[in-house]
């Protein structure tokens, strides 16, 4: 493997400069130390998606290509496979089950500067070549915010909450996440709408996907899974404000949001499912909640969240353990079987990409993955945002409504 530091480039150029000399570059980025590795990757050696159930296949193909960069996508709508469940909304985007993009070179930004990684010699030659004799300049990915409208009435919506609402009185779930698409169109590149995007809205779990035929735009504040040797962590996000005008309005919002029962009741709820979840494929006695109700705050919303750890068991892989814990408890609800069969008859459309999770595989075997929130699915000149929240009993029709605005306001 050749490793080198380069000299800093802005952002923005270096991301004008790789993509234009090399297709399918993609980007993984973080607004703070919590999140996973700034990574910009440069052309894949391979693309494979397949519209059938992840098997052992998928498990050979990461396997084969241990040593490089790669990149992991699941479709939330392999759930209702996975769940042995049959899907009764429509389909908005058809996408592929799973996928994975394979680099051999990459571009990683830490803090004591910028490396420039690679398993190919000749590419990485050229590459160095090629920063060094760049014009840089103060490149502009600002675009107007594009024009998304919600294609779910908002009656509906709020229908759909209180058929939940009586499904949790009658005991059939908990909790449930109710979500719903908006939609834009643009001749802007998927690309340069993620870079309009990501200046206003900078996530922890942010990615640029470049699919087959679609591309995935994801700015993520939720870690699904990480795995680390046998180490498994999982950070759920529950609970949501509005930011305040200022740090004062902020800790109020955030003191009021600590006290919310209904927030609370929530966190607490997906925070026990993931612990069940994660106790399935780990040792026994070794889930721990490490922390509960930590606060997250974000460009235009605040969020609370948890912190779950346990140790993997030796004879479950680390793909059998992401398949079991699929898709992530805090974007279905509890329990998950009754929550992902409401979902399927009260949503108008498949969710496809969104709710999914993007994931980076690193050369050493260690993955992270996030939960696809916030994020935009890319066909051709369509794009679909996808927004939605949380269900209790508590649950109020219109303040759920509102806070689905309040999470999308980044984008309109």
């Amino acid at each position: 493997m050749f490793k080198e530091k380069i000299t800093k480039i802005p952002l923005l150029d270096l991301w004008t400069i790789v993509s234009e000399h090399f297709p399918d570059c993609a980007m993984t980025y973080r607004r703070s130390s919590r999140g996973w590795k700034y990574i910009i990757a440069i052309q894949p050696i391979l693309r494979h998606f397949s519209a059938k159930l992840p098997t052992d296949d998928m498990s050979k193909l990461i396997d084969k290509h241990k040593g490089n960069l790669l990149l992991h996508f699941l479709n939330y709508d392999l759930a209702y496979s996975l769940h042995n469940l049959s899907y009764k909304s429509e389909k908005l985007c058809d996408l592929p089950l799973w996928g994975l993009l394979v680099y051999d070179t990459w571009i990683e930004i830490n803090r004591d500067g910028y490396y420039l990684v690679s398993q190919n010699d000749r590419k990485f030659n050229t590459i160095k070549k090629m920063l060094k004799h760049s014009n840089t300049g103060a490149q502009s990915f600002t675009i107007k915010n594009l024009k998304f409208s919600p294609l779910m009435q908002e009656n509906h919506f709020k229908n759909s909450v209180n058929t939940i609402k009586h499904a949790i009185y009658m005991g059939e779930v908990y909790q449930i996440n109710l979500t719903y698409f908006m939609k834009a169109t643009s001749k802007h590149r998927p690309d340069t709408i993620f870079m309009h995007y990501l200046k206003r809205n900078p996530s922890d779990f942010s990615m640029y996907f470049p699919g087959d035929h679609f591309s995935i735009l994801s700015f993520s504040p939720e870690r699904f899974l990480r795995f680390d040797d046998r180490y498994i962590i999982s950070e759920p996000v529950k609970g949501t404000c509005p930011r305040g005008r200022n740090t004062q309005e902020d800790k109020v919002f955030i003191k009021e949001l600590r006290k919310d029962e209904k927030e609370s009741a929530e966190l607490d709820m997906i925070t026990d499912l993931l612990r069940n979840d994660m106790a399935k494929v780990s040792e026994a006695g070794s889930v721990k909640v490490l922390n509960r109700k930590k606060i997250q705050i974000l460009p235009k919303v605040i969020h609370s969240y948890s912190k779950i750890q346990s140790i993997r068991k030796k004879d479950i892989s680390i793909d059998q353990a992401l398949l079991s814990m699929f898709p992530g408890g805090s974007i279905s609800g509890c329990p998950k079987h009754a929550a992902l069969k409401y979902i399927s008859e009260l949503e108008t459309y498949r969710r496809s990409a969104y709710t999914g999770t993007l994931g980076v595989i690193f050369p050493d075997g260690s993955r992270d993955y996030n939960i696809a929130i916030r994020s935009i699915i890319a066909r051709g000149n369509d794009f679909y945002l996808g927004i939605g929240g949380g269900i209790t009993l508590n649950s109020d029709p219109q303040k759920e409504y509102e806070e689905t605005l309040h999470k999308a306001a980044a984008f309109l």
